[in-house]
């Protein structure tokens, strides 16, 4: 593929992403955008008030800075911290007046259902906040043995005042948690009036998971010299393309095994050798053109620089959520196709 075109790609992909941010301002790892120039966006929101979390205090002690360590060939990502973390002491309002101080109160924020059963399953979670991290309760109950539906992200607040995502994961794949995880986290950024959120050493193997939330790089330009970079290595080496769609084969036949372990806790060794082969199999099948090395090099460029609007990510993840997960209590509130969960489940901005 000639060069010409990759870097018309470069530039078509840089102008779609100043048409969602004002990138005017130049942008720095410690300087967050603007929000878009077109408007307030209207954004769904879950009805539990997060205004009730809060976040920010003059008299909290402050995290120390971090330093990014960064490997020109990363498959995993380290950060280490120059001092001891500090956390922030949370202060949670219940509908008494009673305070809570203790930073370890667990709050549920609300408990959700899926509207269809999902092999057979009829699932149940709560989603609770403890601390700086959001995380799910499995409250499914089932005739038939199954697994345990799991899934967190943690996050912290740096010096600069900016919301960072540390860590997200869901199980199994495929059944929508993840989305509702990164729901509840967007509605949380939204309330807490954070504009973006940033996230901190993404693994390679997930950055396609992180790009379909709707990633996009915080630093445009810097992000176009990375990509050009790694597009330039990749058609140079083609091994380094090779070895990185075979890493993601593995983290997704990894995903593929949890799920079916979680549906028939009880498979043998050699189904499970079954599904990891079919699964990577097909995954390395779909990517081995030419044409690949540009999603890979675009998503270890990404890598380096990802972050979310926060309204964005909010409005993208309740799209995907609706019709398959609904509030507990809110199913009948509403006769429109998307019954259970805008009406009720969700409020407007």
């Amino acid at each position: 593929m000639p060069f010409e075109r990759v870097e018309k790609l470069s530039q078509k992909t840089s102008e779609q992403q100043r048409q969602s941010f004002n990138y005017a301002a130049v942008v720095t790892s410690s300087q967050a955008p603007h929000t878009n120039s077109q408007g307030n966006l209207e954004v769904p929101q879950f009805h539990h008030n997060f205004a009730q979390i809060p976040v920010r205090s003059t008299n909290l002690p402050i995290q120390a800075k971090l330093t990014i360590e960064q490997p020109a060939d990363r498959t995993t990502h380290s950060v280490e911290k120059t001092s001891t973390y500090s956390p922030y002491t949370q202060i949670f309002r219940s509908n008494s007046t009673r305070q809570q101080t203790d930073s370890s109160s667990i709050i549920q924020l609300a408990a959700y259902k899926a509207l269809k059963p999902i092999n057979g399953i009829n699932m149940e979670v709560a989603i609770n906040h403890e601390g700086n991290k959001i995380e799910i309760e499995d409250l499914t109950k089932s005739d038939k043995p199954v697994g345990k539906l799991s899934g967190y992200i943690e996050y912290e607040i740096d010096e600069d005042n900016s919301l960072r995502l540390n860590h997200f994961e869901a199980q199994p794949a495929g059944t929508g948690l993840g989305t509702l995880l990164m729901n509840v986290f967007a509605q949380f950024a939204v309330n807490n009036k954070f504009r973006v959120i940033y996230v901190n050493n993404p693994a390679l193997t997930a950055m396609g998971a992180y790009e379909a939330f709707g990633g996009i790089p915080s630093r445009p330009d810097t992000h176009a010299d990375l990509f050009k970079a790694y597009y330039e290595e990749m058609r140079a080496t083609r091994t380094k393309h090779e070895t990185f769609v075979q890493d993601e084969a593995k983290e997704l036949a990894s995903h593929e095994v949890s799920r079916e372990k979680y549906f028939n806790p009880g498979i043998d060794k050699e189904k499970e050798a079954e599904i990891r082969e079919k699964a990577s199999k097909g995954h390395i099948e779909k990517h081995t053109s030419e044409d690949d090395i540009i999603r890979v090099a675009n998503l270890k460029a990404l890598s380096f620089n990802l972050m979310y609007d926060s309204k964005e990510l909010l409005n993208l993840t309740g799209k995907k959520l609706a019709g398959k997960w609904t509030e507990i209590g809110q199913e009948s509130k509403s006769k429109s196709p998307l019954s259970g969960f805008f009406s009720g489940f969700f409020s407007k901005n």
